[in-house]
């Protein structure tokens, strides 16, 4: 006759036996994918003065930050003074009275020099400069405003956003052609000056490039995929 705990041994003995045996297994894949080899040509390691990519890009995004803001200041200066032009006028006419009342009075009048300017031509030279200076301004303010946000652009690269790389990239070129044509046009101060700003322009497009180019491969190389897989 089976004893109580021999029933009991049973009876678990067949709940066991009942439930599946799950097994869970996990498997994890690394994969690292490593970037196409690409051409060192037209590619640097390093800024000119030994700092890194980034470093370098920041230092001229900065520059060029700073001279675009001083080209707003002169665009608004020019305005400025397009808006005060009677009163600079009025301060020409009154300084060239007073010169003459003063040799007036200490008997020194004599006859002006051949090259001396009247007047009337000093305010009108005075006022041709300023119009053309205020002409200019609206496409100096433009140019600067636009200028300035392609620097913002730089300064977000050097902090390592590839999107923000590429379109400084774009704009560095345009600064390539347009340094090209200043040259040819004599825009620059001359053939030596205008070449020097080419080669400038150039050494900066290509330090843009490289910390583009170091930032898709530092990108690349750190994609990983983790395959989670689960079998019964």
């Amino acid at each position: 006759m089976p004893t109580q705990e021999s029933k009991k041994i049973a009876e678990m003995s067949s709940q066991v036996q009942s439930k599946p045996l799950v097994v869970e297994s996990v498997a994890v894949v690394t994969t690292v994918t490593e970037a196409p080899p690409r051409s060192d040509r037209w590619l640097v390691r390093s800024c000119c003065c030994g700092c890194s990519l980034a470093t370098g890009v920041w230092l001229i995004a900065c520059m060029e930050a700073v001279s675009w803001f001083t080209g707003i200041v002169a665009g608004i200066f020019a305005l400025v003074l397009e808006s005060q032009k009677k009163q600079i006028d009025s301060a020409i006419e009154n300084a060239d009275s007073e010169d003459a009342s003063a040799e007036t009075s200490t008997g020194g009048a004599g006859e002006a020099p051949e090259d001396s300017m009247t007047t009337e031509e000093k305010v009108s030279q005075t006022n041709a400069a300023i119009d053309a200076f205020a002409i200019a301004s609206p496409f100096v303010l433009a140019m600067a405003l636009v200028g300035l946000y392609f620097a913002c652009k730089g300064i977000s690269a050097s902090r390592g956003n590839v999107a923000a790389c590429h379109s400084y990239l774009r704009w560095r070129k345009v600064c390539v052609v347009y340094a090209a044509f200043a040259m040819v046009l004599g825009m620059n101060g001359g053939p030596v000056s205008g070449f020097f700003s080419l080669l400038l322009a150039v050494y900066y497009a290509v330090v843009v490039k490289s910390h583009g180019v170091a930032l898709e491969q530092q990108g690349a190389n750190s994609e990983t995929f983790v395959a989670v897989a689960g079998a019964v």
